[in-house]
Formats: C-alpha cells, structure tokens, sequence
C-alpha cells in the first residue's frame, strides 16, 4: 500500500490525539469556566471526577465501532468514529459558561467529552488495525509504530496551539472547533481509502460471526479477553505513570519545572515506537517486548535509588523505552485475534484496561507517595510489568482461539 494512503488514514488519529491532549492540557480553564465549587482546587477536583466518570464511554465506543469494523469492514468505522469524536470536540465549543447556566453545563461537557472518547476508542484501534492489516508482514510493527510517532505529534501540536493562543479567554474553545472541523473534513477524505488487504483477503469472512455478541465471546474464551486487557492496559499504565505522574509528582515535591522535559518525553516515546517498531520487524516483537520489560524494571530500581534531580534525564529515557513495550505488544495482541472478531476483542481489551489499570496509575501511584514517599511509587508499574511479562508469554504460547 502507498505510503500516503497510510497517511492519509492516519491523520485523522493524529488530529484526535490533539483534541484528546487539549482536554488534559486545558484541565484548570476546563473546571473554571464550566465546573461548579467555590474555589480553584474545587473545581479542578470535581473535573477531574468528570474523567472518570467519562472513560466509561469508552467501551461502549468499542462495542458498536468494533462491530462495525468486523462486519462492515474497517473503512467504514475509523470514518464514523471519526466523525464522533469530532462532534464531540466540537460540542465543547457552544457550552455556555457555569456562571450563565449553572450545573447544566458540567452535564454538557460531561456528555462532549463522553461523546468524544466513544469514538476515540473505535477510532484509534480501527487505525492500528486498518494501518498493520494493510501493510505486509515485515512491516506492521513499523505501521504501528508510524501510528505513535504521528499521533504524539498531534499531542505536541496540542500544546503548542495552547501556548501560542494563551493570550486569548478560553483558547481552548478554538483549539476544539479548529481540531474538530479539521477532523470531520479529514474523517470524510477517508472516503477515498481503499479497505485494509487483509480484511478483504482473509477467506474466513467476517459474516460467520455477525451474530456473536460481546458476552458470547467474554463467555466463550474470557481467557484471550484477560490476557488482550493486561496487555493494553499495562500500555496504558506505563505512559501515565513515567510521562504524566512523575512529572507531576516532581513538580509538587521539589518544585522541579520540567516543563521543558515534558514535550521531549512525548516525542522520544513517538521516535521510539518508529525505532522499537523498525526492530520488531528486523528480530521479532517478542523479543523487543521481553528487551524492554526488563529495561522498564531497570528503570523502576533507579528511580528508586535516585534523587529527584537525577530523574530529569530518566523521564525522556523511560518514554523511549516503553514505546519499545507498546508497539509490537499490539500486534502480538492483533496477530492472536481472528480477523472476524479482531476489532471488537482488541478495542474492547483496550478500552477495559485504559478503565481498569491505566486509568487508577494516577491515583494508586499518588497514594503511595503521600504514604511512603515517591520513590514507592514503583511498586505500581513493578507489578504491571510482571502481570503484563506473564500474560504476553501465555499470548505467545497460545494460537488464534476464534
């Protein structure tokens, strides 16, 4: 396939990866102007309530886009996925301030951001599917790694746009029309992509299993289900403690600025999965999977045993190294699934571990640190690391169970 229809497909993710880190990004401008409370801190407290309580979107997103994509193909569903997640960014922009409508428009950005993340989740999978199912064997882990390296780009350009609009009363609200429109003209440009290779070789057609529910397959292998939401959730997991709450933790305890480090983290784990990806091809995933989880390990004990200061230059480091973990652990989860129920199994797996495992990092690792010290944090990843070494060795060991 040529190298601008995989872009082409791809640049709507990165579009969304852009409206996804404004959401994170614009966080205090986000509570103030729509969260009920009486001071800052109350505000942002109840927002971040708000995520949580949004994220449950997520597999309801995977459910009906992975439908689609397995039965109708993946084509159409990265287009009305992507189609939603650029409605709800837009939504964003119309809500009325808290001060003109009350608790009403915490329901409305509530519902934006819930309607943004349902498509979110069939959107990003559907890409990592279309992207590795149209490319050759030799090269889907590049393809994937494509996908992370573009839509950490995306992040980037989040946070630039929001730097340079800082002058401007909630610059958010351009930031999510302009994400949005762009993405809905890039969702329909979609039109012009031709369905993945794979889906239309394949000789086991996807209609067999039109009729097999979600709970069907939950009951009939739970097992593969198990190891597919391990798996992506560790993913998960790794990127919100090294990238997001180190950062944060360091900023709190010894006023460290990392600003400066953050953007570089974020494109070192986008560089990475292209080097991790381009590896994967040349030696295997598995072995790159196996190289990076015992990197990970080795990067825990010296945060450790390090001071704060010494961790500036481990944050970048980490990023590159669990992009080496990301990338070909997803298509060792795609290669394990049969193409007839593949998007369902893979997004759902996704979206349940980002609820159950990535999603808690955060807060498992903040509690830690408030009861025993930062360096303790560690022990959340640590035993990530070891459930997810185990459940992508019984993945390996195991043959398509579908």
């Amino acid at each position: 396939m040529k190298t601008k229809t995989i872009l082409l497909a791809i640049f709507n993710s990165v579009v969304q990866y852009f409206n996804y880190a404004i959401f994170s990004l614009s966080a205090l401008a986000l509570s103030n102007s729509f969260m009920p409370g009486d001071i800052a801190e109350q505000k942002l407290l109840n927002f971040f309530t708000l995520i949580i309580i949004t994220v449950l979107a997520r597999p309801i997103g995977s459910v009906i886009f992975g439908y689609i994509g397995d039965f109708f193909g993946r084509k159409p569903a990265v287009i009305f996925a992507g189609l939603t997640s650029s409605f709800g960014a837009i939504i964003v922009y119309f809500i009325p301030h808290f001060s003109e409508i009350g608790t009403f428009a915490a329901f409305l950005l509530i519902a934006a951001r819930m309607i943004f993340l349902c498509g979110l989740s069939g959107e990003i999978d559907g890409v990592r599917l279309y992207v590795s199912e149209s490319l050759s064997k030799k090269l889907q882990n590049f393809g994937n790694g494509m996908v992370t390296f573009l839509t950490q780009l995306g992040a980037l350009c989040a946070s630039i746009s929001l730097y340079l609009l800082s002058n401007y009363e909630e610059s958010f609200r351009i930031c999510f029309l302009i994400g949005g429109i762009v993405g809905i003209i890039s969702s329909l440009f979609r039109l012009l992509l031709p369905e993945s290779l794979e889906y239309v070789r394949s000789s086991d057609h996807p209609s067999q299993y039109f009729k097999i529910t979600i709970m069907q397959i939950i009951a009939g292998q739970p097992a593969l289900l198990l190891k597919t939401l391990i798996i992506a959730g560790s993913i998960g997991a790794y990127y919100q403690y090294f990238i997001i709450f180190l950062p944060s933790i360091l900023k709190i305890s010894y006023n460290l600025d990392l600003s400066q480090i953050l953007p570089i983290a974020i494109f070192s784990y986008g560089f990475g999965g292209l080097f991790w990806g381009y590896i994967s091809d040349k030696i295997g995933g598995h072995k790159v999977v196996r190289l990076n989880l015992f990197l990970i390990l080795v990067v825990l004990i010296f945060i450790f045993s390090s001071s704060a200061d010494q961790l500036k230059i481990l944050i970048p480091l980490s990023a590159f190294i669990i992009s080496g973990n990301s990338v070909p652990s997803q298509i060792i989860v795609k290669e394990s699934l049969n193409i007839g129920l593949r998007y369902r199994v893979f997004s759902l797996g996704h979206s349940l571990g980002s609820l159950l495992i990535s999603t808690p990092t955060g807060l498992i690792a903040t509690k830690l640190s408030i009861n025993y010290g930062y360096k303790f944090s560690i022990l959340y990843p640590a035993i990530i690391v070891i459930l997810s070494s185990i459940f992508i060795s019984l993945l390996l060991k195991s043959r398509k169970q579908f």
